[in-house]
């Protein structure tokens, strides 16, 4: 074999590997955010009776969906959290995580909290979706879990952007705006 068919074949062997890295750095970001299969201790498909005595009723007219009562979660991802919903599927099967940050953030903290969760979770599902309104809905969708983080713009007089993050199950994401 002559030196310059080494050095090809040692050339390829780092090129090609290295083709494939940001598929894989994508990847592990879907397998994170599948990984947790929810968030924190609200995980998919644990029934309704983990949080009993922990449940209210929701300001939604989303049905089987509740106020979360109990300790768990002050913050995500760096902010402080108002609220906490848990939304159930027909079975009482967790279905839905949805986490409303307390302060509303003007640009500047709602560009922070996107690069927080963009740094969580990586690239997002297929560029941001764009409401009517002006506000604005970024997604990650893995195979397991899937998460939507809604920026609401209510005017600079009620303190900018009110940000709410939907972690759902996968399988309710076949037409990813849908719940929004």
């Amino acid at each position: 074999m002559t030196e310059r068919v080494r050095l090809l074949i040692v050339a390829l062997g780092l090129i090609i590997p290295l083709s494939y890295v940001p598929l894989a750095a994508n990847a592990q970001t879907a397998f994170n955010l599948d990984a947790a299969n929810g968030f924190k201790e609200f995980k998919f498909g644990m029934t309704k009776a983990n949080w009993a005595g922990q449940l209210g009723a929701a300001n939604t007219k989303i049905d089987n969906m509740y106020g979360y009562k109990g300790s768990c979660c002050p913050t995500a991802f760096g902010f402080a959290v108002r609220g906490i919903s848990l939304g159930f599927d027909d079975a009482d099967k967790l279905v839905h995580v949805i986490i409303t940050l307390r302060d509303r953030q003007q640009a500047e903290g709602q560009r922070k909290a996107y690069k927080t969760v963009r740094e969580a979770f990586g690239k997002i599902y297929g560029g941001d979706i764009k409401q009517q309104s002006g506000d604005i809905m970024y997604q990650w969708i893995g195979q397991k879990a899937g998460l939507s983080m809604v920026n609401e713009y209510r005017g600079a007089a009620e303190g900018g952007w009110e940000i709410t993050l939907w972690f759902s199950d996968a399988k309710l994401l076949s037409s990813p705006a849908d719940d929004y």
